[in-house]
């Protein structure tokens, strides 16, 4: 936890990730208010979803955006910083190992639950109901399961920017 903290505050420290962290924040905070109830509205995301939205549901679309804005700022920093010492094949695997937390953790995850809960439906399959029932009851397991997915990727991601920030003092 204390190099999440001192990663907050290297990358934090300058005004160009503090308006970076702010405007993603605002971004994933107006995304996952919008696509977490879309179980509650058939699959539909806009608006519409916004009637939905219930205390825990806006408790993790509040977690979701905190922890990707912070995730996406330590991501661009630890990019920048490799960059700026000219390794760009550092550059290019840091860039290819940064691509996974975007891809589990970001709306993706909601957006097929409620495809799968939508869609399996219209399939007639004799599980299709079963499947829906288990997202609608599971949805809070699914949703701490992603939390602690982004955890562990800003924890990461703070390593990357801990020893990148360190190298960058010694070297």
């Amino acid at each position: 936890m204390l190099m999440i903290y001192h990663s907050f505050k290297t990358v934090f420290s300058t005004k160009r990730y503090r308006i970076l962290g702010i405007a993603s924040l605002l971004v994933f905070l107006m995304l996952y208010l919008l696509i977490l109830p879309s179980t509650y509205t058939g699959g539909r995301i806009g608006l519409v979803s916004l009637r939905f939205l219930t205390p825990e549901l806006i408790i993790f679309a509040g977690l979701f955006a905190v922890l990707m804005s912070m995730t996406i700022s330590f991501t661009v920093f630890s990019y920048h910083k490799v960059r700026e010492g000219g390794k760009t094949a550092a550059a290019g695997g840091f860039l290819v190992s940064s691509i996974t937390p975007f891809l589990c953790c970001t709306p993706i995850l909601p957006i097929i639950f409620g495809f799968l809960g939508g869609f399996i439906p219209l399939l007639s399959v004799s599980g299709g109901n079963a499947v829906q029932a288990f997202i609608a009851l599971h949805e809070i397991e699914l949703f701490a399961g992603a939390i602690l997915l982004l955890v562990f990727a800003l924890y990461q991601n703070a390593k990357a920017v801990i020893k990148v920030h360190a190298c960058r003092i010694n070297g």
